[in-house]
């Protein structure tokens, strides 16, 4: 069995913190635990259980606390909640917790408060108090004997705790305010604005993971998934309590500062990660550290009663800690094994009420991808058809290119014909998409094999296809362009439509505001200040600027004279060097921008804060 270590923290040692939390860590620099990352492990999926006795429950000054309280019972170890319990005559009842596992014991009361207890879970069903360990022994670890409540106030108790970092875009140096962050849990969607220092103060649960995500036209987030964990157990110099802090749960890093990208960087830093049995890969995510697991549980789906199916536990775990990794946003593409025989019919995830929810999905021989936007939260049910694979022609496998063979990715197709039939997902970033024959195409009939609908590119060609069925009326493809489909790939080639330029508007003054930096600056009033009748001859935007720095005025016949391109003077900024504008003297528009003809394209005007 392993031992379990003391959970400490990585790259305490850092100035960053002092501006991003009130107390700062100890000023040491230690390993975050005995565990190397890629850790062969998947303690995640442990079930058995060992009774735990009933523990008394008492005040400060030792006495039985007789009125029933509840406590959470929080398994850690798998990021969720196991049950919720009330005391009763001054005892916590009987417990059954999975062994080996991490648990956290919260209160949440009106009267009563409690320092969060952190426990591990014995063979022997004793719980240890895994925050107890001192410097000489980092493993001597003393046993829960019971619960103490309070009646005061302590920054450890409870579930929520607070962290209030400064967010910053690229390598610069100045914290951005008014930016809006979603942090999505499985639990709960946050919704936070930085203030007015470009600092993110949020107050979330502890110990469980929520995806940090930014709603910018600008900017997105490496996205990580950001959990609160206690370190109570590292002292600080002059006594005082650790406190509870944000870590990236993929590597475990401390987390004192968000850095933004620019918004096509998002996915610049993705992998691919592969299970341990090779039977299972995932895609669309920086995993950093997370290992991936896959476990078919033996579990009975009553809407699927006398069919064939699997059902897959597929989990992301943090290799150091031994935990669950929930990763609640983005678009996560998966491939999962099956037997080489087999045909998938339908693929499903079970959510939390226990419905199945049905997923476009493709199969290339004993692979079938599809696409979730989730990583641990919801087992996958893996439906098979009544016959397995017996012939290559079953599936039409085409792959979609543009004029220089490149793949092209995102593409959705059909095939056309007395009916429409449309391929279940996209092409992928290889440009390959297939088509699995379900019985219900018309045999004899051609389709015409395309794009499903011409948005933004066409089809050079489109490829005849026709169907045919055998004796059991199981359709399969039997020609593609007059010669017998034998299962080999078909490349398709599409080419983009010539770009319409839209027609210059000079009558409309068309703007976008930005700061020292670049950056767009949002809920700016601007105005046209007259250069020989300020304040009289003056002309006012309808509205301020949007979420990307944007605004614009329309000429009217009263916008006849020079004028400064400006923000009015209680907008809170100012311009440095305000953009000449010269309107009407030659005809109803907006004639020169500083001294060149104007032709309805965008101008670009630098404020500063006051």
């Amino acid at each position: 069995m392993r031992k379990r270590r003391k959970a400490l923290p990585v790259l305490l040692c850092t100035a960053m913190m002092v501006s991003a939390l009130a107390v700062i860590p100890p000023q040491e620099v230690r390993a975050e635990n005995d565990i190397p990352a890629y850790q062969k492990d998947n303690d995640v999926y442990g079930s058995e259980t060992v009774k735990v006795s009933s523990l008394p429950v008492k005040d400060e000054a030792g006495k039985a606390v007789t009125r029933a309280v509840e406590f959470t019972v929080y398994n850690s170890t798998k990021q969720e909640i196991q049950e919720v319990v009330s005391s009763a005559d001054g005892m916590l009842p009987e417990l059954e917790l999975v062994k080996n596992h991490n648990y956290i014991f919260f209160v949440e009361d009106e009267e009563y408060k409690m320092i969060n207890v952190y426990a591990w879970v014995q063979n022997d069903g004793k719980l240890l108090d895994i925050k107890s360990a001192n410097s000489d022994n980092a493993y001597a670890y003393s046993e829960v004997t019971g619960f103490t409540l309070r009646k005061t106030e302590n920054s450890a108790c409870g579930r929520r705790a607070r962290f209030n970092i400064p967010v910053y875009a690229g390598n610069g140096d100045a914290a951005i305010r008014n930016l809006r962050f979603k942090l999505i849990s499985e639990e709960e969607t946050v919704e936070a604005e930085t203030n007015s220092s470009g600092k993110l103060n949020v107050v979330i649960l502890e110990d469980v993971d929520y995806m940090v995500t930014v709603e910018s036209d600008t900017y997105a987030v490496d996205a990580f998934p950001i959990t609160i964990k206690d370190k109570s157990e590292y002292d600080h110099t002059d006594g005082t309590p650790g406190g509870r802090y944000p870590y990236d749960h993929s590597d475990c890093h401390l987390v004192p500062e968000i850095r933004l990208v620019d918004k096509q960087d998002a996915h610049k830093n993705d992998k691919t990660i592969t299970s341990a049995s090779g039977n299972t890969t995932v895609s669309g995510f920086n995993f950093k550290d997370i290992l991936l697991f896959e476990q078919k549980q033996d579990r009975e789906i009553p809407q699927l009663s006398g069919r064939t199916y699997d059902v897959i536990d597929i989990k992301g775990v943090n290799p150091h800690r031994d935990e669950t990794a929930k990763l609640t946003a983005g678009e996560f593409t998966y491939t999962e094994k099956v037997s080489g025989t087999k045909q998938a019919s339908h693929v499903y995830y079970i959510d939390k009420s226990g419905e199945l929810k049905e997923m476009d999905f493709r199969q290339a021989g004993d692979r079938v991808v599809f696409t979730m936007n989730s990583l641990s939260l919801y087992p996958v049910v893996i439906e098979y058809g009544d016959k397995d694979i017996t012939a290559e022609s079953k599936i039409l496998n085409v792959k979609v290119v543009d004029a220089d063979q490149n793949p092209m990715s995102g593409m959705r197709l059909s095939l056309k014909g007395d009916d429409t039939v449309s391929f279940k997902t996209v092409t992928d970033a290889a440009g390959k998409a297939m088509y699995l024959c379900d019985n219900s195409e018309k045999t004899g009939s051609p389709y015409a094999l395309g794009l499903a609908d011409e948005g933004e590119y066409t089809c050079e060609a489109s490829k005849s296809v026709v169907f045919g069925s055998d004796s059991s009326k199981e359709t399969y493809v039997a020609a593609v362009d007059g010669a017998a489909y034998t299962g080999s790939e078909i490349t398709i080639t599409v080419t983009k439509k010539e770009e319409q330029k839209p027609e210059t508007d000079n009558r409309t003054l068309s703007v976008k505001v930005v700061d020292e930096a670049g950056n767009p600056v949002e809920g700016v009033q601007l105005y046209l200040e007259s250069i020989d009748f300020p304040g009289f001859g003056d002309a006012y935007f309808p509205a301020p600027t949007d979420a990307a720095g944007k605004a614009s005025c329309p000429w009217n016949d009263e916008i006849i004279d020079g004028y400064e391109l400006k923000p009015v003077p209680d907008s809170g900024y100012t311009c440095d060097m305000p953009i000449e504008i010269i309107a009407g003297n030659w005809g109803d528009c907006f004639d020169t921008v500083d001294g060149e003809e104007y032709n309805g394209e965008e101008i670009i005007l630098t404020v500063s804060a006051l």
